[in-house]
């Protein structure tokens, strides 16, 4: 795996989207980086990665970000904390939350819908994940109706 921070950027061939801003993926099962990762190079993401949420927030002192990917149960900083300090200090930036945990485990937890823009319940459909983040990251007028 590259080293947590590490960028990557490109299109894979034969899509044509055009190249979209930053984006950091935040997980601390390298499986799963390496997943969303690809997936957000796909559509043109240039993409950091990070082990968890410590890691994170060292990367959004350095960067901008227009969208944040994150697991929600991390070791140091979980991704609840993590989005909230980003809803409060970088408030353009768009946070996915991705849980193994069930609606009911989270709801429970006190932390639903929380200060982020969508929850991802694993497992989920690749496409479903970017359709998402494409919803999510459209300019104003972009934006198809749901």
């Amino acid at each position: 795996m590259d080293e947590p921070g590490s960028q990557a950027s490109g299109i894979s061939s034969g899509q044509s989207q055009l190249p979209r801003s930053r984006a950091m993926v935040v997980d601390d099962e390298p499986i799963m980086v390496r997943v969303i990762h690809s997936m957000l190079t796909r559509i043109g993401f240039t993409v950091d990665k990070a082990g968890d949420g410590l890691e994170a927030k060292a990367l959004l002192e350095r960067a901008s970000y227009e969208l944040v990917v994150t697991d929600f149960r991390m070791p140091r900083l979980n991704g609840y904390e993590l989005a909230k300090l980003i809803k409060e200090q970088y408030n353009g930036t768009v946070v996915v939350m991705i849980t193994g945990s069930s609606l009911k485990e989270v709801t429970k937890s006190g932390v639903y819908p929380g200060p982020l823009d969508a929850w991802l319940f694993k497992p989920f459909d690749h496409l479903e994940f970017i359709d998402l983040v494409t919803v999510l990251t459209s300019l104003p007028g972009e934006k198809e109706p749901c």
